[in-house]
């Protein structure tokens, strides 16, 4: 089985930067952490088997994946030669606010 490399949107990266400093301010390097290992594991699994998680509503091709214990999902786009993370969406967000930043 081949293991895909994770790239993320500039945008999704600054999402993923802002909600460890959330968790970090709120509770700690600890919960900070724990952030990140969740994020971390799911990048591992969408990784190793793209097809794993469903395809959403709007956009088939856009992949999600929801983190235990937190309350962000991943989205993705499983393309020929990598995983692109389009964004680490918080779930009390805008709906659909990253559909910009999918070019299919």
């Amino acid at each position: 089985m081949t293991v895909k490399l994770v790239q993320l949107h500039p945008e999704a990266q600054a999402e993923l930067k802002e909600a460890v400093s959330f968790y970090r301010s709120r509770g700690g390097e600890t919960l900070a952490r724990k952030f990140k290992s969740r994020v971390k594991e799911v990048f591992t699994n969408i990784a190793s088997n793209p097809n794993r998680y469903p395809g959403i509503p709007e956009i088939q091709e856009v992949q999600k994946c929801r983190l235990s214990q937190f309350p962000y999902s991943i989205l993705y786009l499983n393309q020929p030669d990598c995983i692109w993370i389009i964004a680490v969406a918080h779930g009390s967000r805008c709906p659909g606010y990253w559909m910009e930043r999918v070019s299919l």
